[in-house]
């Protein structure tokens, strides 16, 4: 195992140090320009991760000046690995 670089970051930094901070999706994407469109896709029911989607529109959308690049999808739905038929209402979630 301590040939896998990313495990040894693991027994390194075991609590959310300044190392993993430093690798959160919304700090290194709120530093960059928005250069391209980016849609972001959100579950209401999304227990892998409630934070990820929506920290990431909160960073990149102030710089979306023009509120043409930055898009934010959000859904009563579990993940897309999930392929049960949901509802939502009357309103069926394929």
């Amino acid at each position: 195992m301590e040939q896998l670089g990313f495990w040894n970051k693991l027994i390194e930094h075991p609590g959310y140090d300044s190392f993993w901070r430093s690798q959160a999706v919304d700090k290194l994407q709120a530093a960059q320009p928005v250069t391209v469109p980016v849609m972001l896709v959100h579950s209401l029911w999304d227990q892998e991760d409630i934070y990820g989607a929506i920290a990431v529109y909160k960073a990149l959308q102030p710089k979306d000046t023009n509120h043409d690049k930055v898009f934010l999808g959000w859904a009563p739905a579990s993940r897309p690995g999930d392929f049960r038929r949901q509802r939502a209402g009357r309103f069926a979630i394929p």
